[in-house]
């Protein structure tokens, strides 16, 4: 958990609009639209913040930087006939050839470097990353998904859709989501949907 906060905060995402998108661009701190769709936006941010996610690795065990300032952490050995075991904390994205996710892969790495992580980009024609996803043999996704004006995030978010054919590429899996996007497919009431959908962004 404290890896993947430090990632959050560690990402510049006006750094990746501006140098990417031309400035063209809109954060996203959701998986909903909330401009769309005027759902409440009193759910936690992550802005940039360096220093908060090199504490948060701190905190975690993580320290003693290589020559390229890559942390790694040193776990006591489990017993007296094994050794301890050091892991450095470097980190595996896969994305497609499309120049701009492939861009902001190269651009990742530049701002996690600055908190000691590495990251090894893995970028894969069309064909291959269909087959990786198709198999869900990733540690990291770097992949785009298209949201309608009033989306079902069901099918990117229940667990029921973590294995092939199902867009949860994430893996996610949180009972009280499932149960709050079942309840949102199952009411006709638009403004009981939209409650749903703001008690799901929070816990996402």
């Amino acid at each position: 958990k404290n890896i993947r906060l430090a990632l959050s905060y560690g990402t510049d995402k006006k750094d990746i609009i501006n140098k990417i998108l031309n400035g063209k661009g809109l954060e996203t701190n959701s998986p909903m639209i909330g401009e769309v769709l005027d759902i409440a936006g009193d759910f936690k941010k992550y802005d940039y913040d360096q220093e908060k996610a090199k504490k948060l690795l701190a905190d975690a065990g993580w320290g003693n930087p290589d020559e390229k300032g890559v942390l790694s952490k040193t776990e006591k050995a489990k017993s007296k006939k094994d050794k301890p075991t050091t892991e450095k904390l470097t980190l595996r994205l896969t994305t497609s050839t499309w120049p701009e996710l492939t861009n902001v892969a190269n651009l990742l790495r530049e701002h996690w470097a600055k908190i000691g992580v590495g990251l090894v980009i893995e970028v894969l024609p069309t064909q291959d990353l269909q087959q990786i996803i198709k198999e869900r043999s990733y540690q990291m996704l770097l992949f785009g998904e298209i949201l309608n004006i009033d989306p079902d995030p069901f099918s990117l978010w229940h667990s029921s859709q973590k294995r092939d054919p199902g867009l949860n590429l994430a893996l996610y899996d949180n009972k009280s989501v499932d149960d709050l996007l079942e309840k949102a497919r199952q009411t006709l009431n638009p403004l009981e949907r939209m409650k749903q959908y703001q008690d799901f962004q929070k816990l996402v």
